[in-house]
């Protein structure tokens, strides 16, 4: 039998390591992720011009292979911003990395596998 709970729980956790928002357009999800305290927004879809943020904005007039490197140069330019060189130990600048929109980057991720296919010789054949 299901015991259903009466009152709250107590948090069991400090904090969450990775976090995946998902509901229709407009319900804030943005504006709820731009609060967090050292964030990077990487806004791929331009979504986030209504809110204060540290946040990025990728060229969405580009082709979309060349929006997905622009965003990889973005990921390592983040990375190297918590790497030193000289102890190379990397200790993280921002806490949270936002995606503002994951959805975007697997697109990206669709056409940029398909190209890199493509240059290998069983991809040579492909309908170009």
């Amino acid at each position: 039998m299901i015991v259903l709970p009466e009152e709250k729980i107590k948090a069991t956790a400090v904090s969450a390591s990775t976090i995946l928002m998902y509901s229709k357009p407009k319900q804030g999800k943005t504006t709820a992720l731009s609060l967090l305290e050292d964030s990077i927004i990487i806004d791929t879809e331009k979504g986030s011009g209504f809110v204060e943020a540290r946040k990025i904005q990728i060229d969405t007039t580009k082709p979309e292979h060349e929006q997905y490197k622009e965003f990889m140069d973005i990921c390592r330019a983040i990375y190297m911003k918590g790497y030193n060189t000289e102890t190379k130990v990397y200790t993280p600048f921002y806490k949270y990395l936002i995606v503002d929109t994951l959805s975007r980057v697997d697109e990206w991720s669709e056409v940029q596998g398909t190209l890199e296919y493509m240059d290998k010789a069983q991809g040579k054949k492909m309908n170009r």
